[in-house]
């Protein structure tokens, strides 16, 4: 179980998968990430890619995203995701739960002209899947002009890009969180 931390889910718990392919985004980490986004959440369109619990998704909604969208590809995960939005009473226009590999759900949203405000991605460690799907996110734009871009890995690959015009970089140790604003 992981606890919700500030907003109107304020306290409440969630479920996290109980197998070792994911490990949920711990309380310190994602404070800082929410601290650093700021009011950019409220009313933003949240594409968590690699979800696991939807931990960072969950958290958005509850402090004041309008839509969030959440994608593994994981079949534990995907589970655990669409309990936890029942949890929550989330409903359809508020919550996406999807199953699938990223790239097609990327290419899909490219091609439907849906764009994200602040998209996550916090992939399974050691694989540079972080890299792949920061590239194509960029090549689909998926992300609108005012977007950000979270990253939380292992280790923080150079992925910059000049679209954006800022980025702070967090080290948590093990976990190492960059975030890129499209704009302040």
């Amino acid at each position: 179980m992981l606890r919700i931390i500030a907003g109107k889910f304020r306290s409440r718990l969630i479920n996290t998968p109980e197998s070792f392919s994911t490990r949920p985004t711990k309380d310190r980490v994602r404070e800082a990430i929410f601290s650093a986004i700021g009011q950019a959440i409220a009313g933003a369109h949240v594409l968590d890619l690699f979800s696991g619990s939807g931990a960072l998704a969950f958290e958005s909604m509850s402090r004041g995203a309008k839509h969030i969208t959440c994608i593994d590809n994981h079949l534990e995960a995907f589970t655990i995701l669409k309990h936890n939005k029942t949890l929550l009473a989330l409903t359809d226009e508020e919550c996406v739960i999807a199953f699938g590999d990223f790239k097609k759900h990327i290419k899909s949203f490219a091609e439907k002209g849906v764009q994200f405000d602040i998209i996550f991605l916090d992939p399974p460690y050691g694989h540079s899947l972080e890299v792949k799907a920061f590239q194509l996110l960029l090549e689909q734009g998926i992300l609108n002009d005012n977007g950000i871009i979270v990253v939380e890995s292992d280790q923080i690959p150079q992925m910059e890009n000049p679209i954006f015009i800022k980025t702070k970089t967090y080290d948590y140790g093990s976990t190492k969180v960059k975030i890129y604003w499209r704009s302040t």
